[in-house]
């Protein structure tokens, strides 16, 4: 492990944060994260993962039960993938709370703090 990787770990041991998976070093699903140093010091770690997003269209004339087995179906081949491929985590962006907590009682999503945030790219 070079320096700079282990500066990094000891980092990340020191860590209180209450993500486990804040960086994970190993992980395939990392393409590139780094340390930022000043005068010699680290001040500043971050990483770019890939992401895995769960998206599901329905036509608007199904019935609710046509759309709950879609549901499940669709949940059932996106999970059975993520865990083939060693993905982690499996997100969802929602508008319409009812089918979120659809998703958190029915398949076990969680609500996470933040604002979810896109950067299309290229960047023009």
């Amino acid at each position: 492990m070079d320096k700079d990787r282990m500066i990094l770990q000891k980092l990340l041991d020191l860590k209180d944060l209450n993500r486990p998976d804040y960086l994970e070093l190993d992980s395939s699903y990392v393409i590139t994260g780094g340390i930022i140093k000043k005068d010699d010091k680290v001040i500043a770690s971050g990483r770019v993962k890939l992401l895995a997003e769960a998206i599901l269209s329905f036509k608007e004339e199904l019935t609710i039960i046509m759309k709950g087995r879609a549901l499940e179906l669709f949940m059932n081949a996106a999970v059975k993938e993520c865990e083939e491929n060693g993905v982690q985590q499996l997100h969802a962006f929602i508008e319409d709370k009812n089918f979120a907590k659809v998703l958190i009682s029915h398949f076990g999503f969680e609500h996470v703090e933040g604002i979810p945030l896109v950067l299309n790219l290229p960047r023009k």
